[in-house]
C-alpha cells in the first residue's frame, strides 16, 4: 500500500501538472494520465459497440475473441495502446458498467456526422452497427440491395418475393429502432418484445435463412470476380455463411450461376435467356446445368 504522504504528493502533482502525458509513480502505483484519459473517453463507447453486436460486454471464456473485437475498434481510434493497461475483464467489463449501453448508444448517435465532436470517426462510422440477433437479416438486405441493379433481379424477386419482402420489412424496423430489436433490449431500456413481435422477428430469420444460399452465393461470386481489381464491399459480410450451408447444392449452383452471369450479362436479356445460354438449352435452374 502507498504511504499517506505518497498519496498526498500524488494528488498534488496531478492538480499542479501542466503535462498532459505525465506518468506518475507513487510507491507501487504507476498511472499514465494520457492512457487513463483515453480509457475514460473511449471504453464506454467501444463497450457499447461490442455489446450491440455480440450481446455481451465481455465473456471471460472468450477472452481472445473479445480482446480482438475491442482491439479492432481501438486500433481504428489510434488507441490500441490502452489494451492491456488493465486486466481484460476489468478494462472491458467492469469499467464500462458505470455508463449504461443505452446512454453510450445515445452519445454515439448524437455525434454522428457532427462537425463539432471529439468522438473519433472510427466510432462514428460504426454507429449503424447491427444489433445482436439480427445480423443475418440486416446483412441479407445489404446484399439484396446490391442485386437490384442486375438485369435478372426482377425474375429472382418473383421467385423469392415472400422471403425478400419479409426480411426487407424487418430490416426497416430494425434500422428505425435498433435498441428495440437487440437480443438483450432491456439493457437498452426498451420494453421486451411482444409475442407478436417475437414471431415477426423469428419469421424474418427463417426467411433470411431460406435466402442465405442465394445471398452467400452472390457474395462469393462478387468477391471472387473482383480479385485483383477493386475490393468488393461485400468482403466483410460474415453473418450469412453458416446459414447458407443448410442447402449446399443450391449454394454451389447459385455461385456458379452468378459467376457466369458476370461474363454473359451482356449477351442475355433476362434470367431465362441467361440460363439457356449457360446450359446450352432453355431449362430450369438446376445444379447439373450450372456445375
Amino acid at each position: 500500500m502507498p504511504k499517506k504522504a505518497d498519496l498526498q504528493n500524488f494528488k498534488k502533482r496531478i492538480v499542479n501538472s501542466k503535462d498532459d502525458n505525465i506518468v506518475i509513480t507513487s510507491g507501487s502505483v504507476v498511472i499514465d494520465i494520457e492512457k487513463c484519459s483515453k480509457i475514460a473517453k473511449l471504453i464506454p463507447m467501444a463497450a457499447e459497440l461490442v455489446f450491440r453486436t455480440r450481446g455481451h460486454h465481455f465473456i471471460t471464456e472468450l477472452t481472445d475473441e473479445y480482446k480482438q473485437a475491442y482491439n479492432n475498434i481501438l486500433k481504428a481510434c489510434l488507441a490500441s495502446d490502452i489494451v492491456g493497461y488493465f486486466p481484460s475483464n476489468y478494462l472491458f467489463h467492469k469499467l464500462a458498467h458505470f455508463v449504461s449501453v443505452s446512454r453510450a448508444y445515445d452519445v454515439i448517435q448524437a455525434e454522428v456526422n457532427s462537425d463539432y465532436t471529439e468522438v473519433p470517426r472510427a466510432i462514428q462510422i460504426r454507429a449503424g452497427a447491427t444489433p445482436a440477433g439480427t445480423a443475418v437479416i440486416c446483412s441479407s438486405v445489404a446484399v439484396l440491395d446490391q442485386m437490384k441493379n442486375k438485369f435478372w433481379w426482377k425474375e429472382l424477386y418473383k421467385l423469392c418475393k415472400k422471403d425478400i419482402d419479409r426480411v426487407v420489412e424487418m430490416n426497416r424496423k430494425i434500422k428505425q429502432n435498433p435498441k428495440k430489436w437487440h437480443i438483450n433490449n432491456v439493457a437498452y431500456r426498451s420494453p421486451r418484445l411482444t409475442p407478436t413481435e417475437l414471431v415477426e422477428l423469428e419469421n424474418a430469420r427463417v426467411s433470411a435463412s431460406s435466402l442465405a444460399p442465394i445471398v452467400q452465393a452472390y457474395i462469393t461470386a462478387t468477391v471472387d470476380s473482383s480479385r485483383g481489381t477493386a475490393k468488393s464491399s461485400l468482403v466483410g459480410i460474415k453473418a450469412i455463411s453458416k446459414y447458407a450451408q443448410t442447402d449446399a447444392g443450391l449454394l454451389r449452383a447459385m455461385t456458379s450461376f452468378f459467376m457466369r452471369s458476370f461474363t454473359l450479362a451482356g449477351k442475355a436479356d433476362n434470367l431465362t435467356d441467361l440460363l439457356g445460354r449457360m446450359s446450352g438449352k432453355n431449362a430450369e435452374l438446376s445444379e447439373d446445368d450450372l456445375d
